[in-house]
């Protein structure tokens, strides 16, 4: 699952302006964080995440499938990808960067093509619900129009 961060207009200030200026290439840099931090944040853990006794079954995050045996030990099996963890950020253009994680199952948590219905009401937000609150955010809308203008005074 990847996500290219592109700032509409770049191209063409681009064209504009010979040598891509410094500002303009921390913007992109800082945008692509940004989302990067943002899809590695988890909802709230729900009682499917919560260990009991026996006959107890639940989802350990960063681990995968626990459960309580009858002798009173803990059982498991180590199948987690660790979703959170496996989010990159990397220069894919001179204005542009990738947003990636290469978990098998991040489309169904997070892709809002595929996210299924379970993760929705779980709360995990979507590659799409993540960009629009950053590219929405006054902060990062103030530092990308900031980063422009610095680059047309060059």
């Amino acid at each position: 699952m990847e996500m290219n961060v592109h700032i509409e207009g770049l191209d063409e200030l681009k064209n504009i302006i010979p040598a891509i200026p410094k500002s303009l290439t921390d913007i992109v840099r800082e945008v692509s964080k940004e989302i990067r931090i943002r899809m590695m944040a988890y909802p709230p853990e729900t009682s499917a995440n919560q260990p009991g006794p026996y006959p107890s079954r639940w989802y350990q995050r960063h681990f995968g499938p626990r459960w309580s045996n009858l002798d009173g030990s803990l059982g498991g099996m180590n199948t987690s990808q660790q979703l959170q963890k496996s989010w990159k950020d990397v220069v894919s253009g001179p204005l542009e960067r990738t947003v990636w994680t290469d978990v098998d199952y991040a489309p169904f948590v997070q892709s809002a093509d595929f996210q299924s219905s379970v993760m929705r009401n779980i709360g995990w937000h979507t590659d799409e619900q993540v960009i629009d609150e950053v590219m929405s955010d006054p902060t990062i809308q103030g530092k990308i129009n900031a980063a422009i203008d610095k680059a047309l005074e060059a």
